[in-house]
């Protein structure tokens, strides 16, 4: 019994001593550095996942007053994720900084967005939340004319010419607990054309509105992004430069992502601007 007990400490003792420390530095960390130590630590959290050498029991490290762009994956149980320095908790930000934002026309500014593989979830200027552009701007725009349909909808009110709303995404209210959204594949004699049904077969009155497209941007700060072209287009009052603002838009919808995995412990982090 003596000799188990000896045995069973030996082992926790040699696991604790043989468990290897990875250190992330956001302003002085090299991914071609061993990351084993706080003079060669790594840079890019996609380290993590790509380290082969990463063993249960092993400690990730972030230095605090540090911000990490893109996602903490974890893919082994039993390890540790924590803070080194001193400061502010490391940051896991989701989102990327646009930059060189050209005028697009009056009042319209754009920037190309290469790591926008998908739709941005949202859009910062100087680290404040700006809305998605959308028509109108407040409130709904309500259906009529129309019999009842699950792929069409017509508003007799509308002024705009055929084709004015083509590639835009319809949100509407096809039941008193349903909300649409909706690709627009044509729009003609005030009638949208839908690319999927809706949930439920939409009536007069039913209130609606439009997002997802260049012409919905009329309020500073509105944004809308193009997928063709991979560009974020942006409205801002007259006088505002966005060269002179830090501008981001959210790419990675969560900031940590490990399944089926067990005694993880996390602590010390925050985790800002994810979808």
């Amino acid at each position: 019994m003596k000799l188990f007990f000896l045995v069973l400490i030996a082992t926790l003792v040699c696991g604790r001593v043989t468990a290897t420390n990875y250190y992330f530095s956001s302003t002085k960390g090299n991914d071609s550095a061993n990351g084993k130590s706080k003079s060669t630590p790594w840079r890019s959290l996609k380290k993590i996942a790509e380290a082969t050498d990463l063993n249960p029991g092993d400690s990730i490290l972030l230095e605090r007053g540090g911000v990490f762009n893109g996602q903490l994956k974890i893919t082994y149980s039993n390890i540790y994720v924590g803070a080194y320095g001193s400061g502010a908790k490391p940051v896991i930000n989701g989102s990327v900084e646009l930059s060189q934002w050209i005028s697009a026309g009056k009042n319209l500014w754009k920037a190309s967005c290469t790591e926008c593989s998908h739709e941005p979830g949202n859009l910062f200027i100087d680290g404040k939340f700006q809305p998605l552009g959308r028509y109108p701007n407040k409130g709904y725009l309500f259906s009529s004319g129309s019999s009842k349909s699950k792929t069409s909808l017509t508003d007799t009110t509308l002024r705009f010419s055929n084709g004015y709303w083509n590639d835009g995404e319809l949100v509407v209210k096809s039941s008193r607990w349903t909300l649409d959204k909706l690709f627009i594949k044509d729009f003609s004699k005030r009638t949208f054309s839908l690319s999927i049904p809706s949930s439920y077969e939409v009536q007069n009155g039913f209130g609606y509105f439009i997002q997802k497209h260049i012409s919905t941007l009329d309020k500073s700060g509105e944004w809308f992004f193009n997928p063709a072209t991979q560009e974020i287009f942006i409205f801002l009052n007259a006088g505002i430069n966005p060269n002179d603002h830090k501008i981001e838009v959210s790419i990675n919808e969560t900031g940590l992502v490990s399944q089926n995995l067990h005694d993880i412990i996390i602590e010390n982090l925050s985790f800002t601007h994810h979808i």
